[in-house]
């Protein structure tokens, strides 16, 4: 009988001890599934995500998702698009200034004729220099610093350099993008390169699988 207990306790023991090292081991490898689990999720929610094109509130037509890595992440395509209209606007307004200072220039080279008082001359020479000078300091600072990037760090680093060009480029390009630039222009070409472009290519798809040149499905005729 003594051996009997003897022998349920031990083997209760054993079995105890087992099931609390199984249980331990169960609780690790369940928690690093959860966390592997977790990983994985959050790995696929980073693919899953989706930038989307803003639309009008009242488009009921379905929104096209454009996946965030197109665009490096949140941007839309708008927003790139917007990016760029403003690096091309500030670049425009600066020659826009540059001619304006070529103008200038001109028109004070005129009326600052030979015959007229010393005095007179020299403050419209001086005006000259000015501008003159001006317009070359643009055109070379242009030329070192091409506008890449963030505009804003660019129009930034002009005004340190001189205020009053920076003034003029900004002035100039407010007014351009509010009041002179055809924004319904490039709407329109865009969209009209678009379909020009994909009617030359359907013809020449066209006129190749008529001549029997191929241009089959790479992805189909590789699986």
């Amino acid at each position: 009988m003594l051996f009997c207990v003897s022998s349920f306790v031990a083997t209760t023991g054993v079995t105890s001890a087992t099931t609390k090292a199984l249980s331990s081991r169960h609780r690790v490898a369940t928690l690093n599934s959860l966390q592997n689990g977790e990983r994985s999720n959050n790995n696929r929610n980073r693919r899953g995500r989706r930038c989307f094109s803003v639309r009008n509130e009242n488009d009921d037509s379905p929104k096209v998702y454009v996946p965030c890595g197109a665009f490096g992440g949140a941007s839309s395509p708008e927003r790139k698009a917007a990016d760029v209209m403003h690096q091309l606007l500030t670049y425009t307004a600066t020659w826009v200034v540059i001619g304006q200072l070529e103008s200038i220039n001109c028109r004070l080279n005129v009326q600052t004729p030979d015959g007229e008082s010393k005095e007179q001359n020299l403050d419209g020479q001086g005006e000259v220099n000015r501008v003159n000078n001006q317009h070359e300091f643009l055109l070379d600072f242009l030329e070192k610093n091409p506008i890449r990037g963030n505009p804003e760090e660019w129009m930034s680093k002009l005004s340190k350099a001189d205020q009053s060009l920076a003034n003029r480029i900004m002035i100039a390009r407010q007014g351009y993008a509010n009041m002179d630039f055809e924004w319904k222009s490039v709407e329109t070409l865009a969209k009209r390169d678009i379909e020009n472009g994909n009617k030359k290519l359907q013809t020449e798809m066209l006129e190749s699988m008529m001549s029997g040149g191929g241009g089959g499905d790479t992805t189909s005729s590789s699986a």
